[in-house]
């Protein structure tokens, strides 16, 4: 498997900049990717629906691993480096798209596994929750702040609607904290 910081570095190489405005951040630490990898419980043959594979890390992962994946992926210059750098893969179903305006109810996945981008945690984590149970894991990245808010406890500050739908529904829990760095 390629490690996350030679993934990082040949997408750079390609003279890529992440995009603030669609909230990118990359995986770059091998053992923060097998941690999300080790929580997600791949099987093989499992059915994986990842959200924003950027430059392919989880990606090959979950396909080392055995699984099919259908990634979607919103920025055509990632969408374009994926094809070069995956498309061929037998188990890879390549979605050049919006997650918010993709009919990813329609799609196969059982199990959602994704280092979310940060501009659409909020109202991406609405839309699966109004899917009620569509996916009966979801092993998710997010910032710090997000995952608070998911996991508050009644009366603190960050207990808000999301806590509680939620809670709900859905067994909640924080796997591992990483640093910004």
């Amino acid at each position: 498997m390629e490690s996350c910081t030679s993934l990082y570095r040949a997408l750079k190489e390609k003279g890529f900049k992440a995009s603030k405005r669609w909230g990118q951040n990359f995986l770059v630490d091998d053992n923060i990717r097998e941690i999300i990898l080790e929580a997600s419980h791949i099987a093989p043959g499992s059915k994986i629906l990842e959200v924003g594979p950027g430059n392919g890390v989880l990606t090959w992962g979950l396909l080392a691993r055995g699984a099919e994946v259908w990634a979607i992926e919103k920025d055509p210059r990632l969408y374009r480096y994926l094809q070069e750098f995956l498309g061929n893969h037998p188990s890879l179903h390549l979605i050049e798209g919006d997650v918010m305006k993709t009919p990813i109810e329609d799609l196969p996945p059982e199990k959602l596994v994704a280092n979310l981008p940060y501009n659409i945690t909020s109202p991406l984590l609405y839309r699966l929750w109004e899917m009620e149970g569509r996916y009966r894991e979801m092993i998710i990245m997010v910032q710090w702040e997000a995952a608070q808010r998911l996991t508050a406890p009644s009366g603190t500050k960050d207990y808000s609607l999301i806590t509680v739908l939620f809670a709900t529904t859905h067994e909640v829990e924080v796997v591992h904290r990483v640093s910004r760095h």
